[in-house]
């Protein structure tokens, strides 16, 4: 009797350790345009831009999760930290300074975001609206993407995710600007 009871309290503080192990890590991401990428965005003939981003609150905190064995390791990457200076960098290279007086208008705004942390995906889409020349015009991206389980592959992956985003938009600005 002692010992099955023994038995049972030992298994069951095993299994509640392995069941509740799990780490959680914040991933980073490369906040720079690959140089070779980099090259390929034309720069326009208009002067001036009125740039801004508009983060959504849902992107703050996109979390995944994968298991191994018994160990869970949490994810968390906060997407709009990560996207922000891309497009910056992208107007930046592309348009020769932004001006709030400017009236050629680039919005790029995070319109969903989808993460789900067990199946360890996320669908993000992103709406760009340009106004130049006084007529306005608007794309819509979107992307979805499996976190790779290898944890020193996932930067690289999310960045290269991201990067879709980015060159969409610069054909989309490509297009709207006359860029030839």
């Amino acid at each position: 009797m002692k010992n099955s009871l023994l038995k049972f309290i030992c298994i069951s503080i095993l299994s509640f350790l392995l069941s509740s192990c799990s780490q959680t890590r914040q991933i980073t991401i490369p906040s720079t345009i690959p140089v070779d990428m980099q090259q390929l965005i034309k720069s326009t003939k208009v002067d001036a831009v009125n740039y801004s981003f508009h983060p959504n609150p849902k992107a703050d905190l996109c979390k995944y999760q994968h298991t191994y064995g018994g160990l869970t390791v949490k994810n968390e990457i906060n997407i709009n930290k990560a996207l922000e200076p891309l497009l910056t960098e992208l107007i930046q290279s592309k348009f020769a300074k932004t001006s709030d007086s400017s009236q050629n208008i680039i919005d790029v705004k995070i319109s969903n975001v989808n993460s789900d942390e067990s199946n360890a995906t996320l669908l993000l889409v992103l709406e760009a609206t340009v106004t130049h020349k006084n007529i306005k015009n608007s794309k819509q991206l979107s992307y979805s993407m499996s976190f790779p389980y290898n944890s020193s592959d996932q930067p690289a992956a999310i960045h290269s995710f991201l990067m879709k985003f980015i060159i969409g938009i610069d054909k989309f600005l490509d297009n709207e600007f006359d860029v030839q």
